[in-house]
């Protein structure tokens, strides 16, 4: 007699799919990490864009309303550095009368003498005085730059990491960023923006001190005692 064959043992709960429910991987594209990830990485960048647009407003005007004041000061500081239009002409009138008056005494015109324009010399003063007031303001102006383009990275990151992508592309849309902001090195000109301010206002006082000294001796130490005060 054939003994049929028995069926090989099945182990416990074949066949019953809902005891075993699926596991999110981590190589799962849509998996919980990337969605873990993504939360706590918008948490951490959206303060930190927040404080930087902040600070980039405040700089913003800040530089405009002290560009404005150093603009203002080296329109009347600026003349110095060349000669008087009107010393140039009381020159030249007082050389044609003495020429007129010699042609008229001997009969003959004499020669022209070398024009005294070309021995002007501005003062040391003059000259410092403007040098540290031009780089004073190209430096409140580079911030203003610096601070423009921060808020326009800042707006941009924020546009492209609150799109309703899935999260692993948000996640590498935030990576793409990060290292962008690594290699120009984002963090340090943030830093950076506060000193290259400070560096411009000392400019902008130690000139106006050297400006009002030849001037009035008391101006000039009064301007340096406050100075001196704020910096304390």
């Amino acid at each position: 007699m054939i003994t049929p064959q028995q069926p090989p043992p099945q182990p416990e709960n074949a066949g019953d799919d809902t005891t075993t429910p699926k596991k999110t991987t981590y190589s799962d594209p849509s998996g919980a990490i990337f969605s873990l990830y993504i939360t706590r990485a918008l948490k951490f960048d959206d303060e930190n864009v927040e404080n930087w647009k902040g600070g980039a407003d405040s700089i913003l005007v800040f530089t405009g309303l002290f560009s404005s004041t150093v603009a203002t000061f080296i329109t009347i500081s600026y003349p110095n550095l060349q000669q008087d239009p009107n010393v140039t002409t009381q020159s030249l009138l007082a050389q044609i009368s003495r020429q007129l008056s010699d042609a008229t005494n001997n009969g003959t015109i004499p020669a022209a003498s070398p024009s005294t324009q070309a021995s002007f010399t501005p003062s040391a003063s003059a000259v410092f005085v403007n040098s540290v007031w031009f780089l004073s303001l190209v430096l409140s102006l580079t911030c203003a730059l610096i601070a423009t383009l921060l808020q326009q990275w800042a707006r941009r990151y924020l546009q492209m990491i609150q799109r309703n992508h899935a999260p692993h592309v948000r996640a590498h849309i935030r990576e793409y960023f990060s290292r962008g902001a690594r290699r120009f090195r984002i963090f340090g000109l943030v830093e950076a923006l506060p000193f290259l301010i400070l560096i411009s206002v000392l400019l902008f006082f130690t000139g106006l001190v050297v400006f009002a000294f030849p001037t009035n001796h008391t101006v000039a130490f009064i301007t340096l005692a406050i100075v001196a005060i704020c910096l304390i």
